[in-house]
């Protein structure tokens, strides 16, 4: 046997052996860490549950917050302006006008609708626009709008809908019961 072929057949037989004494080490390795393995993951599992039921209290508390922030809206802006218009607010906020209107009635506030929209008022800005539509004599539709003050939009959302009217038998503005 040359001292070549001597070399390869150590070579071998060393790579061989080292193979098999990573393959044992791998092995008793794997074997002792398989329980500490097995624990890391089911912590993994417990915090990756821990998470999602998180994120899930986080989005029915910001869900709550959205409801009871629109309903704070509405009831500032009763309290502020007396009425809402609820199709252009409700695109103007990103609220659905449906729940424009139900917050509306938790306030209290009279509803008027108006077919394609609605007009949420506040039962003392109804009296007034009441008394202010007596006083409006004019049966110009635009003159009456300018005359209702910041009851306009109203005035108009209502006039177009076909709910406030010009009576001429009473020569004023009035809500179709």
């Amino acid at each position: 046997m040359g001292e070549e072929e001597r070399r390869i057949k150590i070579r071998s037989e060393e790579d061989r052996m080292a193979s098999l004494i990573a393959e044992k080490v791998s092995i008793i390795l794997l074997k002792g860490l398989m329980p500490e393995i097995r624990r890391i993951r089911e912590r993994v599992e417990r915090m990756e549950q821990e998470i999602a039921d998180i994120k899930d209290m986080l989005e029915s508390r910001g869900e709550k917050k959205r409801e009871t922030s629109l309903g704070d809206f509405v009831r500032k802006s009763l309290r502020q302006e007396g009425y809402i218009v609820a199709g252009e607010t409700s695109r103007r906020i990103n609220a659905s006008p449906s729940a424009l209107v139900e917050e509306a009635r938790k306030a209290g506030a009279v509803v008027l609708d108006a077919g394609t929209d609605a007009v949420l008022m506040s039962p003392s800005a109804l009296e007034e626009f009441n008394r202010l539509m007596g006083e409006t004599k004019t049966r110009d539709p635009e003159e009456a709008a300018k005359r209702m003050g910041k009851f306009a939009k109203a005035f108009e959302t209502l006039r177009r809908g076909g709910v406030v009217i010009y009576d001429s038998k009473e020569g004023r503005w009035s809500i179709v019961e």
